[in-house]
Protein backbone atom coordinates (compact mmCIF):
# COMPACT_ATOMS: atom_id res chain seq x y z
CA UNK A 1 0.00 0.00 0.00
CA UNK A 2 2.99 2.29 0.51
CA UNK A 3 3.87 2.12 -3.18
CA UNK A 4 0.89 4.29 -4.19
CA UNK A 5 1.88 7.37 -2.14
CA UNK A 6 5.45 6.88 -3.32
CA UNK A 7 4.31 6.85 -6.93
CA UNK A 8 2.17 9.94 -6.38
CA UNK A 9 5.08 11.72 -4.72
CA UNK A 10 7.34 10.74 -7.63
CA UNK A 11 4.76 12.00 -10.14
CA UNK A 12 4.53 15.28 -8.24
CA UNK A 13 8.30 15.71 -8.30
CA UNK A 14 8.37 14.96 -12.03
CA UNK A 15 5.61 17.51 -12.68
CA UNK A 16 7.45 20.15 -10.64
CA UNK A 17 10.70 19.42 -12.47
CA UNK A 18 8.87 19.59 -15.79
CA UNK A 19 7.26 22.95 -14.95
CA UNK A 20 10.68 24.29 -13.93
CA UNK A 21 12.24 23.02 -17.15
CA UNK A 22 9.38 24.51 -19.19
CA UNK A 23 9.99 27.91 -17.59
CA UNK A 24 13.67 27.59 -18.43
CA UNK A 25 12.78 26.67 -22.01
CA UNK A 26 10.63 29.80 -22.32
CA UNK A 27 13.46 31.94 -20.91
CA UNK A 28 15.82 30.26 -23.36
CA UNK A 29 13.54 31.05 -26.31
CA UNK A 30 13.26 34.72 -25.31
CA UNK A 31 16.97 35.11 -24.60
CA UNK A 32 18.07 33.48 -27.82
CA UNK A 33 15.64 35.61 -29.84
CA UNK A 34 17.21 38.82 -28.55
CA UNK A 35 20.71 37.52 -29.16
CA UNK A 36 19.88 36.33 -32.68
CA UNK A 37 18.55 39.79 -33.51
CA UNK A 38 21.74 41.36 -32.18
CA UNK A 39 23.76 38.81 -34.13
CA UNK A 40 21.99 39.82 -37.37
CA UNK A 41 22.59 43.53 -36.84
CA UNK A 42 26.27 43.13 -35.94
CA UNK A 43 26.86 40.73 -38.83
CA UNK A 44 25.24 43.09 -41.33
CA UNK A 45 27.48 45.87 -40.03
CA UNK A 46 30.55 43.62 -40.42
CA UNK A 47 29.79 42.49 -43.98
CA UNK A 48 28.99 46.10 -44.92
CA UNK A 49 32.19 47.64 -43.53
CA UNK A 50 34.92 44.98 -43.87
CA UNK A 51 34.81 44.54 -47.71
CA UNK A 52 35.25 48.29 -48.15
CA UNK A 53 38.54 48.09 -46.24
CA UNK A 54 39.95 45.60 -48.75
CA UNK A 55 42.41 47.19 -51.23
CA UNK A 56 42.12 44.27 -53.68
CA UNK A 57 41.06 45.30 -57.20
CA UNK A 58 40.29 41.93 -58.84
CA UNK A 59 38.13 40.29 -56.21
CA UNK A 60 37.58 39.88 -52.47
CA UNK A 61 40.91 39.34 -50.73
CA UNK A 62 41.93 37.94 -47.37
CA UNK A 63 40.83 41.09 -45.52
CA UNK A 64 37.27 40.57 -46.68
CA UNK A 65 36.72 36.81 -46.56
CA UNK A 66 38.83 36.06 -43.49
CA UNK A 67 37.66 39.18 -41.68
CA UNK A 68 33.96 38.51 -42.23
CA UNK A 69 34.34 34.81 -41.44
CA UNK A 70 36.24 35.45 -38.20
CA UNK A 71 33.88 38.17 -36.98
CA UNK A 72 30.75 36.10 -37.68
CA UNK A 73 32.30 33.05 -36.02
CA UNK A 74 32.98 35.07 -32.86
CA UNK A 75 29.44 36.46 -32.87
CA UNK A 76 28.03 32.96 -33.29
CA UNK A 77 30.13 31.65 -30.40
CA UNK A 78 28.75 34.39 -28.19
CA UNK A 79 25.14 33.61 -29.09
CA UNK A 80 25.59 29.87 -28.55
CA UNK A 81 27.34 30.21 -25.20
CA UNK A 82 25.52 33.12 -23.58
CA UNK A 83 22.15 32.24 -25.15
CA UNK A 84 22.04 28.59 -24.13
CA UNK A 85 24.47 28.19 -21.24
CA UNK A 86 22.45 30.46 -18.97
CA UNK A 87 19.19 28.56 -19.54
CA UNK A 88 19.86 24.93 -20.43
CA UNK A 89 21.86 22.41 -18.43
CA UNK A 90 23.77 21.03 -21.41
CA UNK A 91 27.24 19.44 -21.27
CA UNK A 92 30.32 21.31 -22.47
CA UNK A 93 30.81 18.97 -25.41
CA UNK A 94 27.46 20.15 -26.80
CA UNK A 95 28.70 23.74 -26.99
CA UNK A 96 31.96 22.58 -28.58
CA UNK A 97 30.15 20.59 -31.27
CA UNK A 98 27.60 23.36 -31.88
CA UNK A 99 30.36 25.95 -32.23
CA UNK A 100 32.45 23.80 -34.59
CA UNK A 101 29.65 22.97 -37.01
CA UNK A 102 28.51 26.61 -37.13
CA UNK A 103 32.11 27.73 -37.69
CA UNK A 104 32.44 25.31 -40.62
CA UNK A 105 29.19 26.51 -42.20
CA UNK A 106 30.32 30.13 -41.88
CA UNK A 107 33.67 29.18 -43.43
CA UNK A 108 31.90 27.55 -46.37
CA UNK A 109 29.39 30.31 -47.03
CA UNK A 110 31.41 33.44 -46.26
CA UNK A 111 35.02 32.43 -46.92
CA UNK A 112 35.54 29.50 -49.31
CA UNK A 113 32.43 29.89 -51.51
CA UNK A 114 33.09 33.53 -52.54
CA UNK A 115 36.72 32.68 -53.31
CA UNK A 116 35.61 29.70 -55.38
CA UNK A 117 33.07 31.78 -57.31
CA UNK A 118 35.58 34.50 -58.20
CA UNK A 119 38.30 32.00 -59.08
CA UNK A 120 36.00 29.98 -61.37
CA UNK A 121 34.66 33.19 -62.88
CA UNK A 122 38.17 33.93 -64.18
CA UNK A 123 37.88 30.80 -66.34
CA UNK A 124 34.25 30.97 -67.42
CA UNK A 125 31.51 33.58 -66.89
CA UNK A 126 28.09 33.09 -65.40
CA UNK A 127 25.26 32.30 -67.79
CA UNK A 128 22.86 34.57 -65.89
CA UNK A 129 22.91 37.98 -64.24
CA UNK A 130 24.30 37.83 -60.71
CA UNK A 131 25.87 41.27 -60.23
CA UNK A 132 23.75 43.27 -57.80
CA UNK A 133 20.72 41.05 -58.57
CA UNK A 134 18.82 40.57 -55.30
CA UNK A 135 16.13 38.33 -56.81
CA UNK A 136 18.55 35.79 -58.26
CA UNK A 137 20.65 35.73 -55.10
CA UNK A 138 17.54 35.33 -52.91
CA UNK A 139 16.37 32.34 -54.95
CA UNK A 140 19.80 30.72 -54.91
CA UNK A 141 19.92 31.24 -51.14
CA UNK A 142 16.43 29.73 -50.74
CA UNK A 143 17.31 26.59 -52.71
CA UNK A 144 20.62 26.10 -50.91
CA UNK A 145 18.94 26.73 -47.55
CA UNK A 146 16.45 23.95 -48.29
CA UNK A 147 19.34 21.56 -48.98
CA UNK A 148 20.99 22.45 -45.66
CA UNK A 149 17.66 22.26 -43.83
CA UNK A 150 16.85 18.82 -45.28
CA UNK A 151 20.09 17.34 -43.91
CA UNK A 152 19.68 19.14 -40.58
CA UNK A 153 16.08 17.95 -40.24
CA UNK A 154 17.00 14.36 -41.09
CA UNK A 155 19.58 14.23 -38.30
CA UNK A 156 17.12 15.85 -35.88
CA UNK A 157 14.28 13.40 -36.67
CA UNK A 158 16.61 10.45 -36.15
CA UNK A 159 17.62 11.56 -32.65
CA UNK A 160 14.12 12.71 -31.75
CA UNK A 161 12.84 9.22 -32.53
CA UNK A 162 15.53 7.73 -30.26
CA UNK A 163 14.65 10.14 -27.44
CA UNK A 164 10.92 9.46 -27.67
CA UNK A 165 11.56 5.71 -27.54
CA UNK A 166 13.79 6.11 -24.48
CA UNK A 167 11.47 8.34 -22.47
CA UNK A 168 8.39 6.62 -20.93
CA UNK A 169 5.27 8.25 -22.32
CA UNK A 170 3.65 8.50 -18.87
CA UNK A 171 6.76 9.74 -17.05
CA UNK A 172 6.27 13.42 -17.79
CA UNK A 173 3.07 15.27 -18.66
CA UNK A 174 3.05 16.51 -22.22
CA UNK A 175 2.99 20.28 -22.52
CA UNK A 176 4.05 22.45 -25.41
CA UNK A 177 5.58 25.91 -25.40
CA UNK A 178 4.61 28.58 -27.86
CA UNK A 179 8.10 29.94 -28.40
CA UNK A 180 9.09 27.43 -31.06
CA UNK A 181 5.85 27.83 -33.02
CA UNK A 182 6.29 31.60 -33.04
CA UNK A 183 9.87 31.22 -34.25
CA UNK A 184 8.76 28.99 -37.12
CA UNK A 185 5.91 31.29 -38.08
CA UNK A 186 8.00 34.45 -38.17
CA UNK A 187 10.86 32.68 -39.92
CA UNK A 188 8.61 31.44 -42.73
CA UNK A 189 6.82 34.79 -42.96
CA UNK A 190 10.14 36.62 -43.23
CA UNK A 191 11.44 34.25 -45.91
CA UNK A 192 8.29 34.56 -48.03
CA UNK A 193 8.19 38.34 -47.51
CA UNK A 194 11.79 38.82 -48.64
CA UNK A 195 11.32 36.67 -51.74
CA UNK A 196 8.11 38.43 -52.74
CA UNK A 197 9.61 41.84 -52.03
CA UNK A 198 12.66 41.34 -54.22
CA UNK A 199 10.92 39.33 -56.92
CA UNK A 200 7.31 40.37 -56.99
CA UNK A 201 4.91 37.96 -58.65
CA UNK A 202 7.55 36.61 -61.03
CA UNK A 203 8.84 34.33 -58.31
CA UNK A 204 5.73 32.17 -58.63
CA UNK A 205 5.94 32.02 -62.44
CA UNK A 206 9.55 30.94 -62.86
CA UNK A 207 10.54 28.60 -59.99
CA UNK A 208 12.23 26.13 -62.33
CA UNK A 209 14.44 28.81 -63.89
CA UNK A 210 15.71 29.94 -60.51
CA UNK A 211 16.32 26.35 -59.47
CA UNK A 212 18.51 25.97 -62.55
CA UNK A 213 20.32 29.16 -61.56
CA UNK A 214 20.93 27.65 -58.13
CA UNK A 215 22.43 24.47 -59.54
CA UNK A 216 24.60 26.47 -61.93
CA UNK A 217 25.85 28.48 -58.97
CA UNK A 218 26.59 25.25 -57.07
CA UNK A 219 28.51 24.04 -60.11
CA UNK A 220 30.67 27.16 -59.87
CA UNK A 221 31.20 26.75 -56.14
CA UNK A 222 32.24 23.10 -56.31
CA UNK A 223 34.73 23.65 -59.13
CA UNK A 224 38.46 23.17 -58.58
CA UNK A 225 40.38 22.90 -55.33
CA UNK A 226 37.96 25.12 -53.44
CA UNK A 227 35.17 22.67 -54.25
CA UNK A 228 37.10 19.88 -52.52
CA UNK A 229 37.64 22.09 -49.47
CA UNK A 230 33.91 22.91 -49.36
CA UNK A 231 32.97 19.23 -49.55
CA UNK A 232 35.36 18.35 -46.71
CA UNK A 233 34.09 21.26 -44.59
CA UNK A 234 30.47 20.21 -45.11
CA UNK A 235 31.30 16.62 -44.13
CA UNK A 236 32.93 17.99 -41.00
CA UNK A 237 29.84 20.12 -40.29
CA UNK A 238 27.62 17.04 -40.59
CA UNK A 239 29.88 15.15 -38.18
CA UNK A 240 29.83 17.92 -35.58
CA UNK A 241 26.11 18.66 -35.85
CA UNK A 242 25.46 14.95 -35.34
CA UNK A 243 27.61 15.10 -32.21
CA UNK A 244 25.68 18.14 -30.98
CA UNK A 245 22.34 16.40 -31.55
CA UNK A 246 23.62 13.25 -29.82
CA UNK A 247 24.72 15.29 -26.80
CA UNK A 248 21.39 17.14 -26.64
CA UNK A 249 19.52 13.84 -27.01
CA UNK A 250 21.44 12.28 -24.13
CA UNK A 251 20.58 15.26 -21.92
CA UNK A 252 16.92 15.11 -23.04
CA UNK A 253 16.76 11.45 -21.98
CA UNK A 254 18.33 12.23 -18.60
CA UNK A 255 15.93 15.15 -18.02
CA UNK A 256 13.02 13.21 -19.56
CA UNK A 257 12.21 16.25 -21.68
CA UNK A 258 12.31 16.10 -25.47
CA UNK A 259 11.87 19.88 -25.71
CA UNK A 260 15.61 20.24 -25.06
CA UNK A 261 16.22 18.57 -28.40
CA UNK A 262 13.41 20.51 -30.06
CA UNK A 263 14.85 23.79 -28.81
CA UNK A 264 18.22 23.01 -30.32
CA UNK A 265 16.61 22.09 -33.64
CA UNK A 266 14.71 25.34 -34.05
CA UNK A 267 17.59 27.50 -32.92
CA UNK A 268 19.87 25.65 -35.34
CA UNK A 269 17.33 26.13 -38.13
CA UNK A 270 17.15 29.84 -37.28
CA UNK A 271 20.93 30.09 -37.58
CA UNK A 272 20.84 28.38 -40.99
CA UNK A 273 18.17 30.79 -42.20
CA UNK A 274 20.08 33.82 -40.92
CA UNK A 275 23.31 32.64 -42.57
CA UNK A 276 21.61 32.36 -45.95
CA UNK A 277 19.84 35.70 -45.60
CA UNK A 278 23.13 37.38 -44.66
CA UNK A 279 24.81 35.61 -47.59
CA UNK A 280 22.45 37.48 -49.96
CA UNK A 281 23.50 40.83 -48.48
CA UNK A 282 27.14 39.73 -48.54
CA UNK A 283 27.10 38.76 -52.23
CA UNK A 284 25.27 41.98 -53.14
CA UNK A 285 28.07 43.96 -51.51
CA UNK A 286 30.83 41.83 -53.08
CA UNK A 287 29.43 41.97 -56.62
CA UNK A 288 28.91 45.73 -56.30
CA UNK A 289 32.58 46.21 -55.36
CA UNK A 290 33.99 43.48 -57.64
CA UNK A 291 31.54 42.71 -60.52
CA UNK A 292 31.48 39.17 -61.88
CA UNK A 293 31.78 38.33 -65.57
CA UNK A 294 28.54 37.21 -67.21
CA UNK A 295 27.68 35.91 -70.67
CA UNK A 296 26.89 38.85 -72.97
CA UNK A 297 24.21 37.98 -75.59
CA UNK A 298 25.29 38.71 -79.17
Amino acid sequence: MREIPDRRALAGVLRADFRKETIMQNIFSKNIGVKLTLFCLLSILAIWVIPKLDPSTEGPGSITVLGVGLVMTLFTAGVIYFGANTSLNLPKKFFLFAFLYNALIITVKFVISPLSVYQTNQLRPFGFQLNNDALTLAMIAAVVFLLYFAVFSGIYLYFKHKVEKSIPQDAVPVEKTKGHKALVFWGIALLVGVIILVGGGSIFAFPLIFSLFSFEYLGFVFSGVFGILIALALLGAIYFVTGAFRSAAEQAIIMRDVTILVSFFWIGAAFLFIYHALWVVYLLILTALWPLRVVVPK
